[in-house]
């Protein structure tokens, strides 16, 4: 598939999303409801729809026969964008609240390939995955860590994108840094 291909579901992505009102708001009371205002680790960031098919076609290489799993999915945007792709798309999220609504995106859209869990990622089993996303920017250097020993267990072949750190472990090949600027996912290729 193509970026072109697939861009009119992208922008029905778009369209269910821009329904979310106040989305960092609605992290900001979820957090607040579990007790974790402040918590550094989850800061409300999101990734553009046009954004996450160019990450999952130009840089994982995703297709038809991927598993993805977002870690720490938030509002699910490239899950959702993943699930018009992928054989299977999975977030996961410890802010459990937030999850209605990427939820009620994929029904509005039909995917019902995307599924969200929610629960700590590094309390979950993904070996299964073979592309795996995480807006990384605010993790902890412990938390990162955790991340590439439990990535490091997935198939052979398996490739993980970050958001600004990469993931260090013995059993992960670090293949290439991509600079993205805001903007750039609305360039043709």
């Amino acid at each position: 598939m193509t970026f072109d291909a697939l861009l009119p579901r992208v922008k029905e992505v778009e369209h269910e999303y821009r329904k979310i009102r106040y989305q960092s708001l609605i992290v900001d009371e979820a957090r607040k409801a579990q007790g974790r205002e402040g918590d550094r680790e989850l800061t409300y960031g999101t990734t553009t729809p046009r954004l996450a098919l160019r990450i999952l076609l130009e840089i994982l290489h995703a297709g038809p026969g991927d598993i993805f799993y977002d870690l720490g999915c938030g509002l699910g945007v490239p899950t959702i964008v993943a699930s018009l792709l992928c054989k299977r798309a999975t977030g996961i999220d410890v802010l459990a609240p937030i999850l209605d609504h990427p939820r009620q995106v994929a029904t509005a859209l039909k995917l019902r390939n995307a599924k969200f869990i929610a629960g700590d990622f590094r309390e979950q089993d993904f070996s299964d995955g073979t592309a795996f996303y995480s807006y990384s920017t605010c993790f902890s250097p412990e938390t990162r860590a955790l991340l590439a020993e439990k990535v490091s267990a997935a198939k052979a072949g398996a490739r993980i994108a970050t958001v600004t750190h990469p993931l260090r472990h013995p059993k992960l090949e670090f293949v290439e840094k991509v600079t993205l600027r805001w903007g750039d996912e609305c360039l043709p290729p």
